[in-house]
């Protein structure tokens, strides 16, 4: 996160963004303290960790059909 405000001039992070494929079997709750307990204590303490499931989708070899 620091090297990305930097490079951008961000004055403060207020929150970050992460896309979590359906069947990476993360746990939310688990990166949720994860990511408070890296934060804790530093200049990012108070930002906001945004979670987005990012749905599990399968393509047929023989059609080409998507589903999810």
């Amino acid at each position: 996160m620091k090297r990305i405000q930097e490079e951008n001039g961000y004055p403060e992070v207020f929150s970050v963004t992460v896309e979590v494929g359906a069947l990476q079997l993360v746990v939310p709750e688990a990166l949720d303290t994860a990511f408070m307990a890296l934060t804790h204590e530093t200049e990012f303490e108070k930002t906001e960790l945004i979670q987005k499931l990012v749905p599990a989708r399968g393509v047929c070899k023989q059609c080409g059909t998507e589903q999810e």
